[in-house]
């Protein structure tokens, strides 16, 4: 066994992050002067191929010959049962540690932002396309099979999380699941949806009106696009997150609706539609500071139950001075 430290990797997307190497099993081990990406014989060659750390078999034999002494794990990946067999499989000191990988992809390099951006860009073209589409007596379900019809056939391995399409009274519910309510004439409609592009997630939700809307939802919907307007305000490097929760939550209670707010702000976006850091006053990210290509959504919402709701979101990039929205806007 070598002397030294390693950082011991076994989530997959962690694993693409570090390699670009996408699989379902495999280890990265990472030193202060190596690393070495690890698969069996599914993903010899095309590990080979791809990946941008060197390859070697996942010979538990051969791996246990050349570890350190003392191994580091995400906590957060790895189970106490999985550490337990780590432990007794491999011997060495396993140390546990929060997020190193996470943290990494917290801030975005130059092809991330690509990617993301290329992402976007078919998002909002399918949900121009949807609206297109959406005609009185559709259904919610048959708006979302049209949606995913267009973003596959353009480009889309798929979407990067169930999309939410609400009518009417169905907007209320903030993770509402899609279902077969019935497009009318009055309905206030909610899209939130996102797809993937060479790995990496699209979000972005659109509230608006089919017919005229009633005076309290027309007020719902003002009050959410002004709040995110109030928080977009506070993007730049510096700030900390919960200054723009406290900042979209000013104008919902000036409007007398902030206790319809019921979710955070919005949330780190990458190889997963949910990253961190969480944007909201409270818990473990309030005091995290934004940072220059740090990717995250803004997105708040108002839920009136039995009425109706709204939310508007955007994905944004944190640039030097400010930041850049990776949607169109009215």
């Amino acid at each position: 066994m070598m002397k030294g430290k390693a950082l011991w990797v076994e989530n997959p997307v962690d694993i693409f992050y570090l390699t670009g190497v996408q699989l379902s099993s495999g280890i990265v081990l990472v030193t202060k002067s190596s690393s070495r990406l690890f698969v069996d014989g599914r993903y010899t060659e095309a590990a080979k191929k791809t990946s941008s750390i060197s390859v070697a078999n996942r010979d538990p034999v051969m791996i246990k010959k050349n570890l350190p002494k003392t191994l580091y794990f995400d906590q957060n990946t790895i189970s106490y049962g999985r550490y337990l067999d780590l432990s007794k499989s491999y011997g060495g000191k396993w140390m546990p540690v929060d997020s190193p990988i996470a943290n990494l992809r917290m801030v975005k390099d130059a092809g991330e932002i690509k990617a993301m951006k290329k992402s976007s860009k078919l998002l909002w073209e399918g949900f121009q396309f949807l609206t297109k589409k959406l005609k009185r007596g559709m259904t919610e379900w048959e708006a979302m099979l049209l949606l995913e019809a267009y973003v596959k056939a353009n480009g889309a391995s798929g979407f990067s999380f169930d999309p939410i399409i609400a009518f009417g009274p169905n907007t209320a519910m903030p993770h509402y699941h899609t279902g077969h309510a019935k497009l009318k004439a009055s309905d206030i409609v909610l899209v939130d949806a996102g797809v993937v592009v060479d790995g990496y997630c699209s979000d972005m939700t659109r509230t608006f009106f089919v017919g005229t809307p009633s005076t309290k939802l027309a007020l719902v919907l003002q009050t959410t696009i002004a709040a995110q307007k109030a928080a977009l305000s506070h993007c730049k490097p510096g700030v900390k997150l919960k200054d723009l929760d406290l900042a979209a939550r000013a104008v919902m209670k000036k409007a007398g609706l902030e206790e319809y707010f019921v979710h955070s702000l919005g949330h780190g976006i990458g190889l997963e539609v949910h990253e961190g850091p969480r944007l909201s006053s409270k818990g473990v990210d309030k005091h995290v500071k934004l940072l220059e290509g740090m990717i995250v959504t803004v997105e708040p919402g108002l839920y009136v139950p039995g009425l109706g709701g709204a939310r508007w979101e955007d994905t944004i990039v944190i640039t030097s001075k400010g930041y850049q929205n990776f949607y169109p806007q009215k």
